[in-house]
């Protein structure tokens, strides 16, 4: 651990008695508090009993995932005519930015409130292979709404690749014994990008209708998920990027998770023009909090973000930030409650 590696933990809460937790750890959501219908606050994330023990484990649970989420293939790519290699972390792919991106180094602290904090990162040039420095500050902030408001800004002194995205699991039952195959799910999206047996796409951008990726209309995670259809087979369930309606960079409603047991909905918004939705399905055998031993399918990332391995597809949207450039990635989760 370098001079800036002591762990802080901060707890925002708004005035409806909502409460978020975070630490510089991975700028890390580690518990997401709403207030249910009646009763006491109850806990919406997957996650550990210690701040302690998100830096221990060093796994995806609430971090922000960078420079670059999700999947690139053979951790390799050419951006201005020259080829980069990645350090790969995912079999013979990078995940989530490599072994120690983002999720898995300490964030200095720029600024705190009661309802919002501000974190800061400089990302090296040559840092898992990337090219370019990189200074990253993101904010949280839990709004009166409900809501919480997750923005990351980037700059960078030479072309290079972004795409970061908050890594969250969530699941609504008060029990997390409870999967959530029995959320409800809708994700604005007509479309989805296929992917391998290896999750890296394909390149194809498809139409949801007729399969089971189609989400237009509220669905349980549950309903098709073992459906016999190569997409979910690969995976074991759902991962995989859905390409979100009506994309012109600024903040819309992309997806809904409901479950009526609880009466709690969460509606997402984001600037992003994909969303991966991920069910979960290795979370078997994993611990979490009091020492619970969560299943496959125990929670469920929606993640904003640029589509998977961008850079080696032309038809997808650009993950390329340049100097003079600003990346901004703001995303919202807004929390409801019924009897």
């Amino acid at each position: 651990m370098n001079s800036n590696s002591v762990l802080h933990s901060f707890i925002l809460r708004n005035t409806n008695g909502m409460e978020t937790s975070v630490i510089n750890f991975g700028a890390t959501v580690t518990s997401i508090k709403v207030p249910p219908p009646t009763g006491e606050l109850q806990e919406v994330t997957l996650g550990f009993d210690t701040a302690e023990d998100y830096a221990m484990k060093r796994t995806y649970m609430g971090p922000i995932a960078g420079r670059v989420a999700n999947r690139i293939a053979k951790g390799r790519f050419v951006l201005d005519g020259k080829t980069y290699q990645l350090n790969c972390n995912n079999g013979s792919n990078h995940l989530h930015g490599g072994p120690n991106g983002w999720a898995k180094v300490f964030w200095q602290i720029e600024g705190a409130s009661i309802n919002s904090v501000q974190l800061k990162y400089h990302s090296a040039d040559g840092e898992e292979g990337y090219p370019g420095n990189v200074d990253v500050r993101m904010t949280y902030t839990l709004e009166e709404s409900n809501a919480l408001t997750i923005e990351i800004n980037a700059v960078t002194d030479a072309p290079t690749l972004i795409n970061p995205t908050s890594h969250c699991y969530f699941n609504f039952h008060r029990d997390h014994r409870h999967t959530i195959l029995d959320h409800k799910l809708q994700i604005h999206a007509d479309h989805y990008t296929p992917s391998d047996a290896e999750l890296i796409p394909t390149g194809e951008i498809a139409s949801v209708l007729n399969t089971p990726m189609n989400f237009l209309q509220m669905k349980t995670v549950g309903e098709d998920i073992h459906a016999d259809f190569d997409q979910l087979r690969n995976a074991n369930g759902y991962d995989h990027n859905w390409v979100l309606d009506d994309y012109n960079g600024q903040v819309r409603e992309c997806a809904r998770l409901r479950c009526d047991a609880s009466g709690i909905e969460m509606i997402t918004y984001t600037n992003q023009p994909g969303i991966q939705c991920y069910s979960g399905n290795s979370l078997g055998g994993k611990t979490g909090r009091r020492g619970q031993q969560y299943v496959a399918y125990s929670g469920i990332c929606l993640e904003t973000q640029g589509f998977p391995d961008a850079v080696n597809h032309a038809n997808f949207p650009l993950v390329v930030m340049r100097p003079g450039e600003r990346f901004v990635n703001l995303t919202q989760y807004r929390f409801e409650t019924r009897p």
